[in-house]
C-alpha cells in the first residue's frame, strides 16, 4: 500500500495555525501573511526507515513553505527524527535519536559567531550592581568570578548560569571604542530592561521604540551605563 496522505494530527495542527485574521488576511483578493519571520519545526517519526534505500521515495524529504501565510515550515529532511519505531532493534533508540536531533537543531539555531566580550570598567562593584539589576529581565546574571594569574586580570562573568559571555574587568574605560547589544525575547522584555536599567542608574540614550531605519520588526532601547558605555537591548521579529 502506498500512503502519501498527511497525518491527521498534522492536519489538525495546520488547521489550528493557519487561521484567517490570525496568521493571514484576505486583502483585495490576495492573501497577506501576518506571521512573517516565524518558523515551525515539525518533529516526525516513522515506523520504518525511509531515509535511504528503496523506500526513500516514500519518506518526507522536502521542505514545505507557505509563503501566502508568511509561515515557513522547516521539515528537517536530512533524516527522520525518530525512524524505526516499529522495528524492534531500532525502536529502543528511536526516541533518543529524535531528541538528539532536536537538541542539535536548537543549538544550531542559538549559535552565534561572537563567543564573549570583556568590558573595562572603572569601578567593578558599581558595575556589578548595575548590570545585575539592568540585565535581570533578560535572565542574564553574574555567576562566574575568575581569578587572574600573572598578567591576566581578574574577571567577573555574566551569563545564563551555565555559560558566561559578558565579562567585566577593572581598568580605564573607553566608552567610545565599543557598542554592543543584548537580545530580548520580545518587545515587552525590551521595555522591562529599559525600566530596570534606568532605575539602576543608567542614562537614557534611545527609549524603547521601533527602529524602522534599520528594518521593520527591529525594536530596541539604548542606554548609557555608569562609565558612559552605550549599549542596547533588541528584539527582532
Amino acid at each position: 500500500m502506498w500512503n502519501f496522505g498527511i497525518p491527521s494530527s498534522l492536519k489538525a495542527w495546520i488547521d489550528h495555525v493557519v487561521r484567517a485574521g490570525k496568521t493571514f488576511n484576505y486583502v483585495g483578493g490576495a492573501v497577506e501573511g501576518l506571521a512573517k519571520g516565524k518558523k515551525a519545526i515539525l518533529v516526525l517519526a516513522s515506523g520504518g526507515i525511509f531515509s535511504e534505500g528503496a523506500l526513500e521515495i516514500m519518506g518526507f524529504r522536502a521542505a514545505v513553505s507557505a509563503p501566502d501565510s508568511g509561515l515557513h515550515w522547516n521539515w528537517m529532511t536530512s533524516r527522520p527524527y525518530g525512524p524505526g519505531m516499529n522495528i524492534p532493534p531500532l525502536a529502543i533508540h528511536a526516541v533518543s535519536n529524535g531528541e538528539k536531533a532536536v537538541e542539535a537543531l536548537v543549538i544550531q539555531k542559538e549559535r552565534t559567531m561572537l563567543d564573549h566580550i570583556i568590558l573595562t570598567v572603572s569601578n567593578v562593584e558599581r558595575s556589578l550592581a548595575f548590570y545585575e539589576a539592568a540585565l535581570k529581565p533578560l535572565h542574564i546574571k553574574f555567576f562566574l568570578p575568575y581569578k587572574g594569574e600573572g598578567d591576566h586580570p581578574d574577571l567577573w562573568g555574566f551569563g545564563d548560569g551555565k555559560r558566561a559571555f559578558f565579562w567585566i574587568k577593572q581598568g580605564k574605560p573607553d566608552p567610545a571604542s565599543v557598542h554592543w547589544g543584548f537580545m530580548a525575547e520580545n518587545n515587552g522584555k525590551v521595555d522591562e530592561f529599559y525600566r530596570a536599567a534606568i532605575s539602576a542608574g543608567a542614562r537614557d540614550n534611545i527609549s524603547p521604540r521601533a527602529r524602522v531605519e534599520y528594518y521593520p520588526g527591529y525594536y530596541a532601547a539604548d542606554v548609557f551605563d555608569p562609565d558612559g558605555y552605550s549599549f542596547e537591548v533588541v528584539h527582532k521579529s
